[in-house]
């Protein structure tokens, strides 16, 4: 069956596990966890998968958990937090890889459907490349005029992580912002729209896609 939606159930679930967030509860409610947020997610993913393929044939849709589904289970190792589920359903689309590389999330919670875009943290190989191309004079202002944009758009960068410029570069460096960032995405959180119950959610979901996709194909130059 093809992607109708996500139904009700699905966000009721969540709001019930946001409330009894313990395995004794999840295990009970197992099935409803299989029929109403698997079912769909997967079938979520196989359309989005459709239309991607189109659209960048580099982008991976793996419709399974740990792949474009991301695990429910949180991890608790290092979280004082020790509850054990999200209470969100958490999805990504990467290029080329799910290590490592640029790119679009999705996230459900019971409020709020959330789009997003770009590399949430940089490794060492990534940063420097980071530094270089923003230091660049052809690539640092293509990157700042495309996020300027965005920004106009209602979609601020986010990533930024040093307080200071790094050593090695001016502090009045033109784009001396960028150069304190440790990672660099867009997005936005809206509530939850009538197309998410409906088959249309894949072609909201594209709009934004479209929309971050300058940020994503900056990345993936810089990378490769």
């Amino acid at each position: 069956m093809g992607f109708a939606g996500f139904p009700k159930q699905t966000l009721t679930f969540l709001a019930n596990l946001e409330k009894n967030n313990n395995r004794e509860w999840f295990e009970a409610n197992r099935s409803d966890y299989e029929s109403f947020v698997m079912e769909p997610s997967r079938a979520f993913v196989e359309e989005m998968g459709k239309r991607l393929a189109d659209f960048d044939p580099g982008i991976l849709a793996e419709p399974k958990v740990n792949g474009s589904i991301r695990r429910i289970n949180r991890d608790t190792r290092f979280s004082p937090d020790k509850t054990p589920y999200k209470d969100h359903l958490d999805f990504y689309f990467p290029h080329g890889d799910f290590k490592g590389r640029p790119l679009y999330a999705m996230r459900f919670n019971k409020k709020t459907v959330g789009f997003g875009a770009g590399l949430f943290g940089f490794d060492d190989t990534a940063l420097k490349r980071w530094r270089h191309n923003i230091d660049d004079d052809d690539t640092g202002p293509e990157l700042a005029k495309t996020l300027e944009k965005l920004e106009k758009a209602g979609f601020p960068p986010a990533g930024r992580h040093w307080k200071r410029v790094p050593k090695g570069f001016a502090e009045d460096h033109p784009r001396a912002d960028l150069l304190k960032h440790n990672g660099i995405y867009v997005g936005t959180d809206i509530p939850i729209p009538a197309e998410f119950h409906t088959k249309s959610l894949p072609t909201l979901a594209m709009r934004y896609v479209r929309r971050y996709r300058p940020v994503v194909d900056w990345v993936v130059n810089m990378l490769d």
